[in-house]
């Protein structure tokens, strides 16, 4: 065999021994690619399938909680009656035994046990026309019979109290089991709320990631249901040099055709070294707000306090509370009011979640009963809807452009009941809006029998400002040149397109 024919065998070989190798890695690395998406499907798989399970039993424990100490209220009040009806013919009747009243069945008639234990809570006290008509007719004593009997009902009240409270506190628990199910229900689901859509970035990540001088070691990228995209990059810089993060951020934003920003604690400087960044979308609503604050003449701190913060997901938090009376106890109130509302919403609770939670943890508060107003809005800065929840607080303002809408509630403040009455509703806001939140204080303040309507009117006819110059123009049109009768506190948000 000559020469060529040799060095040709030889490339044969090579040439098909290299292909095969190129071919045995891609495939390698495709099946490496499928065990650790099947690696990473079968642990959320397993994680979605703890939570329901976790959900579950805390729909149990609410259940079983609610069942325990099964007497009701109205039942312990039919017993409290009877007693009280027994222990008065015990002293009264059986010494006189002049009337068929103490051997009439009242202890075992449900119905008028009820109506005798409602008359008194109502009036304070029973009186003969509360008793049956033979009473009247016959019973010689009738004095000292009503007096022994509203003594019983007064000692039997005492109870009753008691048993209420219990009763709001079984209901504050058990509720608050409910929402843990409710909150693992939605985490076992949030899969479906976030696609992965890697495959269709990952090659052009890649190639924008070379051109910058990084090698990309590995990346994620998910969309919400409403379009915005969240990328997870894993990169190390290919030469001596680092690459600023930003740089990084702001090319991949125009390779996806989107503005990119960095998320909290991700590092400046991409090294040498692996690191780790998060790029979130930027909200496409951007808001800036002013706050203007009066405090009740005579007192020295106010009892209104709020919040305005970004949270996590591109969502903007506002909350205003209004604590009970003024001076530092209702202060305190509505503090922990405001700062439970942060924390709740920065953990990705719903508004109704936030609201039943923080009505749970009011009512089992120990002392005094002290419930707050809450005013509560959550803004999607990605999609501009405005979803809203209200308990006892004043009228809240939206206006976009020369509408403007009323946004009430006529609920209670949270920690008064352990049911809640009011609905969350929704507002899809335009390119520009802006939010009016205000406490009892200021409508008051305000002349005129239709205050809203009023301030309504001044709204619509107010021209576009800072938030802040909004703000205390609307307080100094409440206070006035009078010295204040109540806290105030005006919390003015404007909402606007970024680029608009």
């Amino acid at each position: 065999m000559d020469r060529i024919g040799i060095f040709a065998a030889l490339a044969l070989v090579y040439g098909t021994g290299l292909l095969a190798g190129i071919l045995c890695m891609r495939g390698s690395r495709k099946n490496w690619k499928k065990t650790v998406l099947w690696k990473s499907r079968f642990r959320e798989y397993t994680a979605e399938r703890q939570l329901k399970e976790q959900a579950r039993a805390m729909g149990k424990l609410a259940a079983a909680f609610r069942e325990s100490g099964s007497s009701s209220y109205e039942r312990v009040a039919r017993e409290i009656a009877a007693t009280a009806l027994a222990e008065t013919a015990e002293k009264v009747c059986e010494a006189c035994g002049g009337c068929h009243l103490g051997k009439m069945p009242l202890q075992r008639d449900a119905y008028y046990l009820q109506y005798l234990m409602h008359s008194f809570t109502k009036n304070g006290r029973v009186d003969c026309q509360d008793m049956p008509r033979v009473f009247s007719d016959t019973c010689c004593e009738s004095e000292l019979y009503m007096e022994e009997l509203n003594q019983g009902l007064e000692r039997g009240q005492k109870q009753m109290d008691w048993k209420a409270r219990f009763l709001e506190c079984r209901e504050a628990v058990a509720a608050q089991f409910g929402e843990m199910e409710a909150l693992l229900e939605g985490l076992a689901s949030q899969e479906g709320e976030r696609q992965d859509v890697t495959d269709q970035w990952e090659p052009a990540l890649r190639k924008e990631c070379r051109r910058l001088g990084l090698v990309l070691n590995r990346c994620f990228v998910e969309e919400a249901e409403d379009g915005s995209r969240q990328v997870h990059l894993q990169a190390q810089a290919a030469g001596r040099h680092g690459i600023p993060a930003r740089e990084v951020a702001e090319a991949i934003g125009r390779r996806m055709k989107r503005e990119l920003r960095l998320e909290v604690g991700s590092k400046s400087v991409v090294g040498k070294e692996n690191s780790r960044l998060v790029l979130t979308e930027e909200p496409a609503y951007g808001v800036c707000y002013g706050i203007a604050r009066a405090v009740k003449s005579g007192s020295d701190i106010s009892g209104d306090n709020y919040s305005a913060m970004e949270l996590p997901g591109g969502r903007y938090l506002l909350c205003l509370s209004d604590g009970m009376g003024s001076g530092r106890l209702a202060s305190s109130e509505s503090e922990a009011v405001v700062e439970l509302a942060e924390q709740l919403a920065e953990a990705g609770f719903s508004l109704e979640n936030m609201v039943k939670m923080m009505n749970s943890v009011l009512l089992l508060r120990e002392g005094e009963q002290r419930p707050a107003t809450l005013d509560l809005h959550c803004l999607n800065l990605h999609t501009g809807e405005l979803r809203s929840r209200k308990q006892g607080a004043a009228a809240t303002f939206l206006k976009q452009g020369e509408q403007v809408a009323l946004l009430e509630s006529s609920d209670a403040p949270i920690g008064w009941n352990p049911s809640l009455a009011s609905e969350e509703q929704v507002h899809a806001l335009g390119g520009e809006a802006t939010l009016v939140l205000v406490t009892d204080g200021v409508v008051e303040a305000l002349p005129g029998t239709e205050k809203e309507e009023f301030l309504v009117e001044i709204l619509r006819r107010m021209k576009e400002g800072t938030p802040q110059s909004m703000a205390e123009d609307i307080l100094s049109l409440a206070a006035g040149q009078e010295p204040p009768r109540d806290d105030m506190t005006v919390l003015v948000a404007q909402v606007a397109r970024r680029g608009v």
